[in-house]
């Protein structure tokens, strides 16, 4: 039997936000003269640095290489740009600007996940062993295990920047059902196996 868990709290279609390393308000991915700031849930700004004046090719491409958005920029010496991605789709999206001795690409993820919310999913892979991929916005994540009688097998609060998986093998557990939850800061997700 395959135990398959994909469901998040309805909190999650809230808003959208963008994981990128420090995955706050005002984050900051900078490389050069360019960079991308956060400035809101699925609001980003380029800003482009130059001491001076030229012309730059701005495109965005989502994951599937669809582009979205190409424009070309004049401008003195530095500009900013904002860009509204949240009525698209979750999934990756490549800002690419280029021109005047500029060459950057970032990729910057756009997820429907509210940047407190946890998305998991619980994938039994053999006998009492499972795979636990866990979706988040770099927040603490708690994952608690715990037998049919509601004692704690296992607890650990994992800091991790980006999203990970973790495989369980829980064959010396004696307890025919256990509950495994995964918590965020604003929800949470519990299967019983």
């Amino acid at each position: 039997m395959k135990a398959f868990l994909s469901f998040a709290l309805a909190a999650i279609v809230a808003g959208a936000a963008f994981a990128n390393t420090g995955n706050e308000k005002n984050n900051r991915v900078k490389k050069g003269p360019v960079s991308i700031e956060v400035t809101d849930e699925g609001k980003v700004k380029l800003i482009v640095r130059d001491e001076n004046k030229g012309r730059v090719n701005i495109e965005i491409f989502k994951d599937d290489g669809k582009k979205l958005f190409e424009k070309s920029v004049g401008y003195k010496k530095s500009f900013s740009m904002p860009f509204d991605l949240s009525q698209q789709e979750e999934g990756t999206f490549k800002f690419v600007v280029k021109g005047n001795g500029l060459l950057y690409e970032q990729e910057v993820f756009n997820s429907k996940l509210h940047t407190k919310d946890v998305y998991a999913t619980i994938d039994e892979v053999d006998d009492k062993i499972y795979n636990v991929t866990v979706r988040h916005e770099g927040i603490p994540v708690l994952i608690t295990i715990r037998d049919e009688k509601g004692r704690k097998i296992y607890s650990r609060t994992y800091l991790q920047d980006s999203n990970f998986q973790q495989r369980f093998d829980l064959r010396q557990v004696e307890s025919e059902n256990v509950e495994i939850t995964i918590s965020g800061q604003k929800s949470y997700i519990r299967s019983i196996l």
